[in-house]
């Protein structure tokens, strides 16, 4: 049964703060990353970290049941496989992992996007909702690169000699906001493409949609003091 407008609305007043726990989720996971990766008990707080990301995403990501129901559906396998990752590897495993993942990720981070751009009015919720889809976008062509690695060995070169899996998202953070240390560089010609289409999303993305969303809210306040006036 499809929702009514105002259901939708109430829906996501129940969602209010959720973007913002959303994205301090994601902060964390980051920031505790390479010291959790060291033992397998610090993987498996990793995992649920991760899990709580992959929940907060399908939670606040949704503002009709049926976007949830969707959200849950992929989520669950992609908590699954981020589980058994902690005891299981292998290159097959590995592909399946990351590609149900980033099928959860692509479709959440759409349903923020489009809970972003319909929005009414722009609040500090909807700045935090961009911001984290920012940041999806550099864990996504993380897992991208990865792929690339996996079905193209020595597809990036490393000062180190050696490349983990956390060094290819710090590389895909690197590219996304234009930093390029050069101690992680891309060799083969697809990754060099997937370096490429990160850099302009990170720059068209900053330039178009967040400045748009900080712009808008920040000329809310003005327009309501020139009304009073």
């Amino acid at each position: 049964m499809k929702e009514s407008h105002a259901e939708i609305v109430a829906l996501r007043r129940t969602r209010e703060g959720g973007l913002r726990v959303l994205l301090a989720s994601q902060l964390l996971l980051i920031a505790l990353s390479p010291v959790l990766a060291r033992s397998l008990a610090g993987n498996a707080l990793y995992v649920i970290l991760a899990t709580a990301v992959v929940l907060a995403f399908a939670y606040a990501a949704s503002e009709r049941r049926r976007d949830l129901a969707i959200a849950l559906l992929l989520a669950v396998p992609a908590v699954v496989m981020r589980w058994t990752d902690v005891f299981e590897h292998g290159r097959i495993f590995d592909m399946v992992s990351l590609g149900i993942t980033l099928t959860f990720y692509v479709y959440a981070g759409v349903l923020v996007l489009q809970r972003v751009m319909r929005t009414e009015k722009v609040t500090v919720d909807e700045i935090y909702g961009a911001l984290s889809v920012y940041i999806l976008i550099g864990i996504m062509w993380g897992m991208l690169y990865r792929i690339v690695e996996q079905l193209v060995p020595d597809s990036f070169r490393s000062v180190t000699g050696e490349i983990v899996p956390w060094d290819l998202v710090y590389f895909s953070f690197t590219t996304l906001m234009t930093v390029g240390y050069g101690d992680i560089q891309p060799a083969s010609p697809y990754a060099k493409a997937l370096a490429i289409l990160e850099g302009l999303a990170g720059v068209l993305y900053t330039a178009v949609f967040i400045s748009r969303l900080v712009g808008l809210y920040a000329r809310g306040p003005a327009e309501r003091d020139r009304d009073r006036a």
